[in-house]
């Protein structure tokens, strides 16, 4: 059974309001003061969602042999609004699939993104932890009946964000020290954006002969988020580089791609 996570068109809203609130009545409502049953209820409604995708929301559902079976729903790309997975479809791994589709979004939209927030129903709290979200100081707390859990979800810094600022760090500690082998080092991270920018360019053109070997536009999507977060991250370290380059009066020689990088005077060597 095929799994197919995409964003909520016009004509799911209503299925997607039956999936949320059949979840929520069995794991949530319980839970919640009558005030809180309906501000939820007029929340979820189809009506309100469809408003809200307008509204810089992005709402997800998940999808199983053409059947709804989740949604997830974010706004400003910085939270999570509401997930919901079907009753008869729990414990399958659709909420992790909905989760990892909204959080590559999130980091699409915002590269730098520190921290994803959720306000999670004490029923969902344990999930949300296994994806990583860690509960706030503040601990539970219930506004206009409605009991929630606030949440924080930080970004560890990926290998390419220590590289950069091991990189940057390096340059401000310098002080006049030799740029050559921090320069290498820069062209060759410029290797996966020359490679990706290659393989799209030589499938474009196979693909005007055979349209067979058109990319599917997800390939596309994920290739470009990729060469977009290597360009924006070398596009600051080339600034950096540029900044101290222009107050040295013999800048450092930037070796070929294949040059081997001369060895730095340093007591290691």
């Amino acid at each position: 059974m095929s799994l197919v996570i995409r964003l909520m068109r016009h004509e799911d809203a209503q299925t997607t309001q039956d999936v949320i609130m059949q979840a929520f009545q069995r794991y949530n409502a319980p839970d919640f003061a009558p005030e809180g049953v309906q501000g939820f209820t007029n929340y979820a409604s189809a009506a309100a969602m469809q408003n809200r995708q307008h509204n810089d929301h992005i709402i997800l559902i998940a999808e199983q042999d053409e059947k709804i079976v989740g949604v997830i729903e974010s706004r400003h790309h910085n939270h999570i609004s509401l997930m919901f997975v079907h009753p008869d479809h729990m414990n399958k791994g659709i909420s992790t699939a909905l989760w990892q589709k909204a959080l590559a979004l999130c980091k699409q939209a915002h590269p730098g993104l520190e921290t994803i927030t959720v306000n999670a129903s004490t029923y969902a709290a344990p999930i949300y932890e296994k994806f990583g979200f860690t509960r706030d100081a503040e601990g539970t707390k219930t506004e206009h009946g409605i009991i929630v859990v606030p949440m924080t979800y930080t970004f560890e810094a990926d290998e390419m964000s220590k590289m950069h600022a091991e990189f940057l760090h390096a340059l401000r500690a310098s002080d006049g020290e030799p740029l050559t082998p921090l320069l290498f080092e820069f062209r060759n991270l410029l290797s996966p954006i020359i490679s990706a920018a290659n393989f799209l360019h030589d499938t474009g053109k196979n693909a005007v002969d055979d349209p067979d070997q058109a990319l599917a536009p997800d390939t596309v999507h994920d290739i470009s988020h990729i060469v977009l977060d290597y360009a924006t991250r070398l596009q600051s370290m080339l600034d950096a580089l540029q900044t101290y380059s222009d107050d040295i009066s013999d800048p450092p020689k930037i070796p070929k791609p294949n040059d081997t990088p001369p060895k730095s005077n340093s007591s290691d060597d």
